[in-house]
């Protein structure tokens, strides 16, 4: 890391993750990789690891150039769980983009402690039955993780909106939609992920191919 302005960001990197503490996630960039990372372990990344799509995708879009900063988009990690990201992007004295400071906030205990909270109030039984504090994903976060079986379980969360429904209960649009997001993200490139797929949805790999088909008809007709 041989730019000053980086070199002085992974000094601010470790004073953020020291300050704002164990639930914050201090990443910094340049335009390749993971240079500094403080509390890896809420994503599961380390320095070395590449840049994800979402920052390659603003970089190309120029993003960097137009507001400098993306703010509080959600994001899955690797261990599932969903976290709140903004990125800071870095400008040199030529307005070139040298990298981008990430700060990713895991509001997870949080949830932990509100659920604690009703059991104050409720007894175990009821809270049981019928208090849930769920942290919702969206359609377009982005995916850190490499986990095929952990990406189709959240893509499946959302799509039956948390419910308890077993994978033969559902219908062929919302298998379909399914899929429809599990191709979008690249999830079918991976090697194996037909097969984990069809595990997740009780179906057949055949099924399945037929529903890839379908998804890429949508794609190419627009």
């Amino acid at each position: 890391m041989e730019n000053t302005l980086l070199r002085q960001y992974e000094r601010m990197t470790a004073f953020l993750g020291a300050v704002l503490g164990p639930d914050y996630e201090i990443v910094l960039f340049d335009r390749d990789k993971i240079c500094r990372i403080v509390n890896g372990e809420i994503s599961g990344r380390r320095a070395g690891d590449p840049l994800p799509k979402r920052l390659t995708d603003a970089l190309e879009r120029g993003v960097d150039r137009e507001s400098g900063e993306v703010l509080n988009h959600r994001v899955l990690a690797a261990n599932s769980r969903n976290l709140r990201c903004s990125d800071l992007f870095l400008q040199d004295e030529q307005g070139r983009t040298v990298g981008v400071l990430s700060i990713d906030f895991d509001d997870n205990r949080f949830k932990e402690l509100s659920e604690a909270v009703f059991r104050l109030c409720h007894p175990d039984d009821y809270a049981d039955q019928n208090i849930s504090v769920m942290i919702r994903g969206c359609k377009d976060q982005e995916i850190f993780s490499g986990d095929i079986a952990e990406t189709a379980d959240e893509i499946f969360r959302r799509v039956v909106k948390g419910q308890n429904v077993a994978p033969e209960r559902l219908n062929y649009d919302e298998k379909l939609e399914i899929v429809r997001q599990l191709y979008a993200k690249g999830i079918f490139e991976l090697r194996g992920a037909v097969q984990a797929v069809e595990k997740k949805l009780g179906c057949s790999q055949a099924t399945i191919y037929r529903y890839i088909t379908t998804v890429k008809a949508e794609r190419e007709n627009g």
